[in-house]
């Protein structure tokens, strides 16, 4: 409920206010929707798989997991593509002007067709053993590692570059006015990129437990509890902690941005 309410109210903001119709938050609304498929799909059949004892069948599992992993991609690379937003925001301002609607609308339909693209592949990699491990691997790397070096990286040249452009000296500036006006711009951009950045965070930190997890079951079942009541209460925790990242953005929002 906390989910999709919170969620549908991010939506519901960028609706009625146009002053919140940004670019940026256009990433931010698509990142809500996919919280909101959460809150809607993916954790109510949670629950029922909880409720059933893990005794689902085949193709309800198959369809969760398709759901699941759909959902999480889908919001890592929209914070991966909001970060590669913000890095030319900041250090190509007069570029990042002139870019197009298209540039934005393209960059949210991939993050889309990407997270799409490798969650239906799910649903065949149950058939052996190695096949299971290659595409545990993939999902690891390709929607973990690699996307959160690419968010390290532009959030770091995001504040190194706003920091160094607010400490140049006004003379360097046509005017004390276009100073004060470029000084605006710039705290105005990292405040945003720091609201997404504090997002990023919370994201990591909601799903290094269930990535850790999940690459530790595929390479070195042993390792995790031998105890069927311990394993299963391990997988509950850290399903519980990245269903409870889709929950907090909207209060992030809320609190980083009065509008």
């Amino acid at each position: 409920v906390v989910i999709v309410f919170g969620n549908s109210l991010v939506v519901l903001s960028y609706k009625v206010n146009n002053r919140l119709r940004t670019r940026t938050n256009a990433f931010l609304v698509s990142l809500a929707i996919s919280d909101f498929l959460v809150g809607g799909i993916s954790l109510p059949m949670w629950i029922y798989i909880l409720l059933t004892e893990f005794n689902e069948s085949h193709a309800f599992k198959a369809v969760f997991r398709i759901f699941d992993v759909f959902a999480a991609l889908a919001s890592i690379y929209h914070l991966t593509a909001i970060s590669i937003e913000r890095y030319v925001a900041v250090s190509r301002p007069f570029y990042y002007k002139c870019l197009s609607s298209f540039f934005h609308r393209a960059m949210i339909t991939s993050a889309w067709i990407v997270a799409g693209f490798l969650a239906s592949l799910s649903s065949v990699t149950n058939t052996t053993a190695w096949i299971s491990r290659v595409y545990s691997t993939i999902l690891f790397i390709g929607g973990f590692i690699v996307p959160i070096i690419i968010t390290v990286c532009m959030y770091t040249g995001v504040f190194s570059v706003a920091r160094s452009l607010l400490q140049r000296s006004p003379p360097r500036i046509a005017s004390q006015e276009s100073a004060k006006t470029l000084n605006q711009y710039y705290q105005g951009e990292r405040k945003v990129a720091t609201t997404v950045a504090l997002t990023t965070g919370l994201f990591l930190v909601a799903w290094v437990p269930f990535f850790t997890v999940s690459v530790t079951a595929a390479y070195c079942y042993h390792c995790l509890p031998s105890s069927p009541d311990s394993l299963r209460g391990l997988v509950i925790i850290v399903k519980s902690v990245h269903y409870l990242n889709s929950a907090v953005n909207p209060l992030v929002y809320a609190r980083r941005d009065r509008e």
